[in-house]
């Protein structure tokens, strides 16, 4: 992704504000100093050490669990990085 966030997400203007679809989108963009990104399969080494520092053993997921995810949906898993380091997660499903 670029890596341009809004500098105020409460100030982003879309036109026509009420409607199926957006045909202007008004915004401030700003660099942050962190990247999102679609996670991929050479990110498992990075990810097994998040659920390391950030989950109770009990609540971990095993390497293959977190194979399986990227592998199945890999649109859903995301991850954050700052100076080429990876600092976070995000993993999404569809409910209904």
């Amino acid at each position: 992704m670029a890596g341009l966030f809004p500098l105020r997400y409460s100030e982003v203007q879309n036109y026509p504000e009420q409607g199926k679809y957006t045909l202007v989108l008004n915004q401030h963009l700003v660099r942050k100093p962190f990247t999102l990104r679609l996670a991929g399969l050479s990110d498992l080494p990075e990810l097994l050490r998040l659920e390391q520092v950030a989950w109770a053993p009990n609540l971990r997921k095993s390497e293959e669990h977190l194979r399986r995810r990227l592998e199945t949906s890999p649109t859903t898993c995301l991850v954050c990085e700052t100076d080429n380091a990876l600092i976070a997660a995000v993993y999404a499903q569809k409910i209904a």
